[in-house]
């Protein structure tokens, strides 16, 4: 008896990858074997197994099958849509011309499950990375000047004592993540000319954004100088700026002296 025409046939489909249904979803079995072939043609390129010996899948490279390297056989969960990796994994193109990722965090951005580096923060109440910056030694040229009652920004603050989120740089805080951020600051102010004129002032301003002042403190000023000193809070959105400007009575130049009297610092609070 002549077997059917289409008996031949079911060779042909022998190893392919199976499909099947679990869970509601649609799922794929790639052919299993017990041990990997020892070597593959370039027609096969792409193709894959499963050996049920070291539970490792192969794929062929067009000469011979190489294991799928630091993946593991349960990569994927279907119910907890996560991956599971016995080696390393590289995430890239979630956010173009980013810049560096180190010491980053992926961070949701909405609620479609959208994600996005972000400067790692600690929760709530517990704070997070800081920035603290001083000045060089006191008098001399290492001072700043300001003259008159147009305000010149501060860019004194040029020793970094540590910056751990990079959030500071060029005398601006740039805030990496909108929420509530305290800030320390400390300058000694001196007389340029001398005598001091009556009623010669000095102005602090810290802003935000370069025109906002959320902060001013006017001192009156004397022949040794005076201090300012001025700790706050304040909630920020992301990319918020935070600078400090200072100006005096028209026609009089004081000074902001360097070293230990002068600090910049801050951290976000939640």
């Amino acid at each position: 008896m002549k077997l059917p025409i289409f008996l031949p046939f079911l060779f042909v489909f022998v190893g392919v990858v199976v499909g099947h249904t679990a869970h509601g979803q649609s799922l794929f079995q790639l052919p299993k074997v017990s041990a990997t072939p020892s070597g593959c043609l370039s027609n096969e390129k792409g193709y894959m197994v499963y050996n049920t010996t070291d539970n490792k899948i192969y794929y062929c490279n067009g000469t011979n099958y190489q294991a799928l390297s630091g993946i593991s056989t349960n990569f994927f969960s279907l119910d907890g849509y996560s991956i599971v990796s016995q080696g390393k994994i590289k995430l890239s193109g979630l956010k173009p011309n980013e810049g560096a990722v180190k010491d980053k965090i992926l961070t949701a951005v909405d609620d479609f499950g959208n994600i996005e580096w972000k400067t790692a923060s600690a929760g709530s109440g517990g704070g997070s990375a800081g920035f603290s910056a001083i000045g060089t030694s006191p008098g001399g040229s290492n001072g700043q000047n300001f003259t008159g009652n147009t305000y010149t920004k501060l860019t004194i603050f040029n020793i970094e004592e540590f910056d751990d989120a990079a959030q500071f740089s060029g005398n601006t805080f740039t805030a990496a993540t909108a929420g509530v951020y305290h800030f320390d600051i400390k300058l000694s102010l001196f007389p340029v000319t001398i005598p001091v004129p009556e009623a010669t002032i000095a102005t602090i301003q810290i802003r935000k954004n370069t025109s906002t002042n959320i902060r001013v403190s006017t001192q009156a000023i004397v022949l040794g100088g005076v201090d300012f000193n001025s700790s706050f809070n304040i909630k920020l959105a992301e990319n918020d700026t935070i600078e400090i400007y200072a100006g005096t009575t028209a026609g009089y130049t004081m000074k902001i002296n360097g070293g230990l009297n002068l600090s910049f610092g801050g951290y976000k609070v939640y």
